[in-house]
């Protein structure tokens, strides 16, 4: 089957001249005619290529709406039925893999799931992560279901990405692995471009209930949340609130933490009881109250979104405080450790930010010459590490007090480098073997090291 439908034909009959044809025109005595054919020319290629490319879409369109079941809503097939069928469809994707690497943040609910991935995505985009964000349903074009980095996906990647979802699936699916449905389709393209373009973290909202849920097929999220939760899809999911609580607390996973909006007391016992069965932590995540926003106003009108904001800053806060975050730090003998690292440790707490590891080095540049790009020595008897590792013993003594470490350069939560290149080289291979950690890193304490990292990343 070819990778996609023979429209690059109509090219062919939309141009009225070739480039060849053009370029032999622009050499004859007749210049004036031949730059008013030329100028025609460019400016029906661009046309052709615009109808070319509106074609393809509507092209895409029609296959996807091919996938549009006929189903009511109450059909046993909505319940979960043929729920193997992600499995291979994974399988043929070749996606199994990339979604257990991806930082997942999935949320599930009735009333303001939508509202609170954005809110979660927002966040997180704001504190430097690239984002990924699959909502659903969409207004008026399909590629708004999935943003990245806050902006609707562009026409260029969402056909790539359709093409080679689809071509695929084509080849290897029949009678009895057809097809998959339409909103199982989006979400495997979802998984797709979200791999593929590297997210930092991929926000997912539930289409309907949760266990069954296409989306349910990541094993292993960061953090889960439960939206609102009321009455809604009854034919599939209950026609208690119990019921419908339970179906949506299938996307709890064992030893995941879990966040809810307040619940009934209905709701929020069958929601209680999902999570202890699975020894999941499941808390309760209040609304912000306005005082909180310190004048600021939320990007989404209404009072119900101070909920739904609320649940938003405990996922990304969770979410946060499960990525790596490394201090690399020096600075000069002259100053007091003792009151630069402890106001450094409060600080970063107060923000959420806990240090997994501490990196002391020497400068870089107290080894070179202005100007110049020689190395630190080669010989590790050359180098005077006595205050880096100074620094270390004040660190370790500010997280374990008096039992920290004495004679020592290295503990589980510090090391002492010779050089900096050799902590750069361990952070990259750290993060190359960690790839489902997001690694950040603190530079501070000198501008002098902050300026030699700058130098050394940018080689």
């Amino acid at each position: 089957m070819p990778h996609r439908p023979p429209l690059a034909q109509l090219r062919r009959l939309l141009l009225p001249c070739s480039s060849s044809s053009v370029a032999r025109s622009l050499s004859s005595p007749r210049g004036a005619m031949a730059s008013s054919i030329a100028a025609a020319a460019a400016q029906a290629q661009v046309q052709a290529g615009g109808a070319v490319a509106a074609a393809e879409y509507e092209d895409v369109m029609g296959r996807l709406s091919s996938l549009i079941t006929q189903k009511v809503r109450a059909h046993s097939g909505n319940r979960g039925n043929q729920w193997d069928l992600m499995a291979h469809y994974l399988q043929i994707l070749e996606l199994e893999e990339p979604i257990a690497r991806m930082k997942v943040i999935h949320v599930a609910g009735t009333k303001g799931k939508g509202s609170t991935c954005t809110f979660t995505e927002a966040i997180l985009r704001s504190c430097g992560f690239s984002t990924g964000l699959f909502t659903s349903p969409h207004l008026m074009d399909v590629r708004e279901r999935f943003r990245l980095n806050g902006v609707d996906i562009s026409e260029e990647k969402f056909l790539k990405y359709f093409w080679w979802c689809w071509n695929k699936l084509k080849e290897k699916t029949d009678d009895d692995i057809p097809m998959p449905t339409y909103f199982r389709f989006l979400a495997l393209l979802a998984f797709k471009i979200f791999s593929a373009e590297q997210v930092d973290v991929a926000v997912l909202e539930v289409g309907l209930g949760g266990k069954f849920d296409a989306t349910n097929v990541v094993e292993a999220p960061v953090v889960c949340g439960i939206s609102s939760l009321g009455y809604d899809h009854m034919e599939i999911l209950g026609n208690t609130l119990g019921e419908i609580a339970g179906e949506k607390a299938g996307i709890f996973k064992k030893g995941v933490p879990a966040y809810t909006a307040p619940q009934s007391e209905e709701a929020m016992i069958a929601l209680k009881q999902r999570a202890s069965d699975l020894g999941v932590s499941l808390q309760v995540a209040h609304p912000l109250e306005p005082h909180q926003l310190k004048d600021q106003h939320l990007g989404l009108c209404g009072e119900h979104q101070y909920v739904n904001a609320g649940l938003a800053v405990a996922l990304a806060s969770t979410w946060l405080e499960k990525q790596g975050h490394i201090l690399l730090f020096n600075c000069m003998s002259v100053r007091d450790p003792m009151r630069l690292l402890p106001h450094l440790v409060d600080t970063s707490t107060q923000n959420g930010v806990h240090f997994d590891m501490a990196l002391f080095v020497p400068n870089q540049s107290q080894y070179n010459k202005l100007g110049t790009n020689s190395s630190a020595p080669a010989e590790p008897e050359q180098i005077d590490l006595s205050w880096q590792l100074s620094l270390q013993r004040v660190w370790e003594k500010l997280l374990h007090g008096d039992k920290g470490m004495n004679n020592t350069n290295s503990s589980e939560n510090s090391l002492v480098f010779e050089s900096l290149p050799l902590a750069i080289e361990w952070l990259r291979t750290n993060a190359r073997q960690n790839r489902s950690t997001s690694c950040q890193v603190l530079v501070t304490g000198s501008l002098h090291l902050v300026g030699d990292v700058l130098r050394l990343v940018k080689k």
